[in-house]
């Protein structure tokens, strides 16, 4: 299926407004695996769902990063 993703790192530091954000369009056949392949070292992965949309909560050595994948 063909995904749009948008991925963020948070950055809660206050002199910083800049958000690392990134935009892709890509053929995903499963979704989970391929957080699982995107971020091999996660702490935790925290996911929910809406109508055509995926979001994943991802922590990776205590960075937080979001994925939102919705369907085009």
């Amino acid at each position: 299926m063909k995904y749009e993703v948008i991925s963020e790192i948070e950055n809660d530091c206050g002199n910083n407004q800049m958000r690392d954000v990134a935009f892709e369009e890509l053929d995903i056949a499963d979704p989970d695996e391929w957080i699982a392949q995107r971020e091999p070292g996660a702490d935790t992965v925290e996911k929910s769902s809406g109508k055509g949309t995926l979001t994943y909560r991802v922590t990776v050595n205590g960075m937080v990063k979001h994925y939102l994948l919705t369907e085009i």
